[in-house]
């Protein structure tokens, strides 16, 4: 899930030094409400700002635990009171076990606070949530042909120069959206393909710049992924490359290239846990599943489009753990 939706909450930057994260968090807690002052020793710890005043350390760890969780849990609830919350955590089936606990722990109290949890995870993942009456669960399987269709020809254009490229293309995806993208990045990447904005036309307008007998398509999404990264400098490939060797979303991936969400986001992964140092990741799936708990709405709260590169700014409207693939 990751932490750095927390440091971009309290606005803590890689250039802050201890004193300057200790203030920032310390501020912002005792300015929501000075009744949130007992969580400020868990916070602090997650954040990695040491507290010489606090006995975290020599805390039985169950104890530790649950007043961490519990102090993540009053500051989002505390905050849905100023504003709607929206609580986006993608790729469950990648969560650590202490991120999962406290996930069971939020999901129980949405169902009063002004907050939307939103949730997705492959079929495998297993839950307890099904049965909640604040709970909706939406399957979101591969493309129809149509849809698949109107997809690349948004991507490519309706040029009758392109069909064999489509057709192929929609034979190795099989509906994959995230798959099929990549797939035309990785052409645009090679310089075998050339994306122009069309004249009149919402489409796009692209073309070929050798024969299509001479151009390899990648065979899986590990594949495209693979690729890409060898066309990488040996420091941004390490950054990519989660601690486990398996992929991640990477700064040049193209689901990070989209137009930024407007609003404030604070943002993590499932892969990388906010209780646990580490990543873990992989290619988004063709088909997962979509989970919402909703609690009270006493006014909408709008969830953002798009995935955010760069750190955005801070104040919480828009919780967000972004879903990759889609």
């Amino acid at each position: 899930m990751g932490r750095s939706w927390l440091k971009n909450y309290f606005q803590i930057t890689p250039q802050d030094d201890e004193r300057r994260r200790r203030e920032q968090v310390t501020g912002k807690v005792l300015t929501l409400d000075r009744s949130l002052e007992d969580t400020l020793p868990s916070l602090l710890a997650l954040l990695s700002v040491s507290d010489p005043a606090a006995a975290l350390q020599q805390m039985d760890p169950q104890l530790r635990r649950r007043r961490t969780f519990e102090a993540l849990t009053r500051l989002l609830l505390r905050e849905s009171l100023n504003q709607p919350l929206l609580l986006v955590v993608e790729d469950l089936h990648w969560l650590d076990n202490e991120t999962q606990a406290w996930l069971n722990v939020m999901s129980e109290r949405v169902a009063t606070a002004r907050l939307l949890l939103l949730v997705n995870y492959r079929p495998e993942y297993q839950h307890t949530w099904a049965s909640k009456t604040f709970y909706t669960q939406l399957r979101l399987d591969p493309l129809g042909p149509e849809e698949a269709h109107e997809l690349l020809t948004t991507l490519l254009g309706d040029a009758a120069s392109l069909q064999a490229l489509q057709q192929s293309i929609l034979a190795r995806t099989e509906g994959n959206p995230f798959f099929m993208e990549e797939i035309v990045q990785t052409l645009v990447d090679q310089g075998a393909l050339v994306r122009e904005a069309g004249t009149g036309t919402p489409h796009t307008v692209a073309r070929l710049t050798r024969p299509l007998t001479g151009i390899q398509l990648p065979p899986t999404v590990q594949g495209v992924l693979a690729a890409r990264m060898d066309r990488l400098g040996t420091a941004m490939r390490q950054s990519c490359i989660g601690s486990r060797g398996s992929y991640c979303c990477g700064p040049t991936s193209n689901v990070q290239r989209r137009a930024h969400a407007p609003g404030p986001v604070l943002r993590g992964h499932g892969g990388r846990g906010l209780f646990s140092s580490g990543s873990r990741g992989g290619p988004p799936p063709g088909g997962e599943v979509v989970g919402a708990a909703r609690g009270a709405e006493p006014e909408p709260a709008v969830a953002a489009s798009g995935q955010a590169c760069r750190s955005p700014p801070a104040t919480v409207g828009d919780l967000r753990l972004v879903h990759r693939g889609l």
